[in-house]
C-alpha cells in the first residue's frame, strides 16, 4: 500500500509562509545594525539561532520578530549604516541538497516514512510523495528523472530558488553592497571560521566571543543539533554520485549557470570535464 499521501496542491511560493519574501529571509541584528540575507540549505537554520541567540534570546528573523521600530526600507537605504551580509554555497551542491532535504526520506523522526512537510517543499513529480525514494540507488534515479523533467528559469520555492534571486530580489540587498560574502562549504572547520570572522570584524564582537558564538552553532566537528543534523546529507561528498552523467549536469547547468555568474562563483572542474566518453550518452530509461 501507500505510505504517504499524495500531494493535492502544488508548491506554494514559501511553503507555508506567505507575505513579502524580504521577512522571510532577512535575519537581524539592531543593535549593531546587522542584516543577514537568509539561503535555505546554506546554514539558514544555525544562523537564526546564532542570532536569536545575540539578540538575547528575541527572533532574529524578520517575519514575527520583535522590531517593531526596524522597517525594511531603513535596512536596505543606502548610507542607513546597516551592514548587509550573506553566505552563499556552491549552486550544484546546494540544489542537491534541496533535493535530498525536500524529495528523498531523510533521517528526521518528525518525518517518519514521509517527505519533509508532506511533500509540499519539493518540486517533484508526484510520485515522489507517494512513493518516496529511501536507498541510494533510488534516490539517484529520481534525482536523474526530476532533472530530466527539466528545470524553470527559477523557482519561487525557497529551498530551490536561485541563491542570486534570493539576495537581490527576496531580501533586496545589492549584491556590491555587501559588507561581507562568506561560502559555505563541506569544510566545517573553514565555515567556522568564516563566522568567526563575520562576527569579529563585521559585528565587532571581541573575538573570544565570536568564537564562543561561533563554536555553538558552527562546530569544526559534528553538528550544532539534532535538526541541523537530520537536515544534513553530506551533499558536497556525494556530488559526482549524483551528477553522474554528463546530461544531468549540462541540465543543471542550463538552470544555474547564472547563479554561478552573478555570485562570481566558479563552475566546478568535475562538472566541464570529469566524464568519460561513454558518459556523454543520454539519459537512459
Amino acid at each position: 500500500g501507500l505510505s504517504c499521501p499524495p500531494k493535492t496542491r502544488s508548491v506554494s511560493g514559501y511553503g507555508p509562509f506567505a507575505g513579502d519574501h524580504f521577512y522571510r529571509s532577512v535575519i537581524l541584528h539592531p543593535r549593531r545594525k546587522f542584516a543577514l540575507c537568509g539561503i535555505p540549505k546554506v546554514g539558514f537554520t544555525q544562523f537564526q539561532a546564532l542570532f536569536d541567540e545575540l539578540n538575547g534570546g528575541t527572533r532574529a528573523l524578520m517575519l514575527g520578530a520583535a522590531f517593531k521600530n526596524v522597517t525594511k526600507d531603513e535596512i536596505i537605504q543606502p548610507g542607513g549604516g546597516w551592514k548587509l551580509a550573506a553566505f552563499v554555497r556552491d549552486p550544484l551542491e546546494r540544489l542537491l541538497s534541496a533535493f535530498l532535504d525536500k524529495c528523498t526520506l531523510t533521517h528526521d523522526p518528525f518525518d517518519g516514512d514521509c517527505l519533509n512537510m508532506g511533500g509540499s517543499f519539493c518540486p517533484g513529480p508526484s510520485n515522489l510523495i507517494v512513493f518516496p525514494p529511501k536507498t541510494r540507488y533510488e534516490k539517484v534515479r529520481a534525482f536523474e528523472a526530476y532533472i530530466r523533467s527539466g528545470l524553470p528559469s527559477d523557482y519561487d520555492e525557497f529551498h530551490f530558488r536561485t541563491q542570486s534571486a534570493i539576495i537581490a530580489e527576496d531580501c533586496d540587498f545589492p549584491l556590491d553592497r555587501l559588507s561581507f560574502r562568506g561560502l559555505m562549504s563541506g569544510n566545517r572547520a573553514a565555515m567556522h571560521l568564516q563566522v568567526v570572522t563575520l562576527l569579529h570584524q563585521t559585528l565587532g564582537l571581541p573575538r573570544r566571543v565570536a568564537a564562543a558564538h561561533a563554536n555553538r552553532h558552527f562546530p569544526t566537528r559534528g553538528h550544532a543539533s539534532k535538526e541541523a543534523e537530520a537536515h544534513s546529507h553530506g551533499a558536497s561528498s556525494l556530488l559526482q554520485t549524483y551528477y553522474r552523467r554528463r546530461k544531468t549536469v549540462q541540465v543543471a547547468l542550463s538552470f544555474l549557470r547564472r547563479d554561478y555568474a552573478l555570485l562570481g562563483l566558479p563552475i566546478p572542474d568535475w562538472a566541464t570535464s570529469g566524464f568519460k566518453v561513454h558518459e556523454s550518452r543520454p539519459f537512459e530509461s
